[in-house]
């Protein structure tokens, strides 16, 4: 019976210890997670930096000649001779090829032959017009034949007219087979040969001219910056094949209208290239110095993040609580800043690489980081 007091006895003096260990336990517990929810996460913050924005604007481009024509036949025929070939300069009028046209030529010949026979027959009937006219005043012929030879000289003049009109548009398309420069320039395309059939109903042209002496230098400007770019703006041009040279250029007209699908305008600027030392074809890139923009503001690239599709910030407010906040950004957009066009002011105070874990209304301790 003693012995079974003595269980009991340690059995509840077991429990009393339990209890007791539990209790420090959970005690010192929810003392350390307190003071770990009352220390607060730490973010390095910035101001975003006003900035005077004077940097060019650099575009890829295009360069053009001033005029090109695709030259075609107008008439039928052989290459009798071509006369030019790939690199040749000209000018307005040279004789690039020569094409022979024995059936335009026989057709020409024929018509010669019936200008001659009509005008044969012009003269018959004038002179029977003339007879007719002296014997109608006397009264030996009738008036009606009087106006049977009026009327055949008038006809035998119309037909005239029709065979020497009909002649003059045949040798006119004879000399269609004289191929001729409509301008001065280069010869940069060259698709026949001697003893080539040409058609006038070819797709492919006889030759490419162009005129070089001038050049179009075209770029694609995005719509965002096309109210930074002025007329009278300084441009450049520049070749990455000629380290260190540029062109100046000047501003020739643009389009008037952005494109649907690529959102930019394209504008084109005149380089002067009177020794033809630059070609038509290259691509090159152009520096268009705009517009002094002032009270610009930059951040680091590191606090900008996206949120719902939108560029956004996180910010601290004077309370020294999180929030988020939808920015515009502007057109600089480099590994080391963003411009921001609406959205930030200089005062606000900007989370750099912010923590994923931040929610809004989250109260933080704010270190001051370095704007550069």
């Amino acid at each position: 019976m003693k012995k079974t007091y003595q269980n009991i006895s340690l059995f509840f003096l077991f429990i009393i210890l339990s209890s007791f260990l539990f209790y420090q336990y959970f005690h010192a517990k929810s003392a350390q997670e307190g003071e770990q929810t009352s220390k607060k996460m730490q973010v390095r913050i910035i101001h975003p930096k006003p900035t005077v924005l004077s940097e060019p604007f650099l575009f890829s481009a295009r360069i053009y000649p001033i005029e090109s024509a695709l030259i075609f036949a107008r008439a039928n025929g052989f290459v009798q001779e071509r006369l030019v070939d790939i690199g040749d300069q000209v000018k307005s009028g040279t004789l690039l090829a020569r094409l022979s046209s024995p059936e335009l030529e026989e057709q020409i010949k024929q018509a010669e032959a019936q200008v001659r026979l009509q005008e044969a027959r012009v003269k018959l009937a004038d002179l029977e017009f003339q007879r007719a006219q002296k014997l109608v005043t006397t009264g030996a012929v009738a008036r009606s034949i009087f106006d049977e030879k009026q009327a055949e000289y008038q006809v035998a003049l119309a037909t005239l007219d029709l065979n020497k009109a009909q002649l003059m548009r045949l040798r006119k398309v004879f000399d269609y087979t004289n191929i001729r420069a409509p301008f001065d320039g280069i010869i940069s395309e060259r698709n026949i040969e001697k003893g080539d059939r040409i058609n006038a109903t070819d797709a492919t042209p006889m030759f490419k001219l162009i005129r070089t002496n001038q050049l179009r230098v075209v770029v694609d400007v995005p719509q965002s910056q096309l109210f930074s770019i002025e007329k009278n703006a300084v441009a450049n041009l520049s070749f990455a094949e000629l380290p260190g040279r540029t062109f100046k250029i000047k501003f020739f007209r643009l389009a008037k209208e952005v494109d649907e699908d690529s959102g930019t305008m394209r504008v084109e600027f005149i380089l002067d290239n009177k020794n033809n030392k630059l070609q038509a074809g290259l691509s090159g890139e152009v520096s268009i110095q705009i517009m002094e923009n002032k009270n610009i503001l930059l951040i680091p690239a590191n606090a900008l993040s996206v949120r719902d599709g939108k560029s956004s910030v996180v910010l601290v407010d004077k309370n020294s609580e999180i929030q988020f906040r939808a920015v515009v950004t502007g057109r600089i957009k480099s590994t080391n800043n963003v411009e921001i066009l609406s959205g930030l002011s200089a005062d606000d105070n900007v989370v750099i690489n912010p923590n994923a874990l931040l929610f809004p209304g989250q109260k933080v301790e704010m270190i001051a980081a370095t704007n550069k």
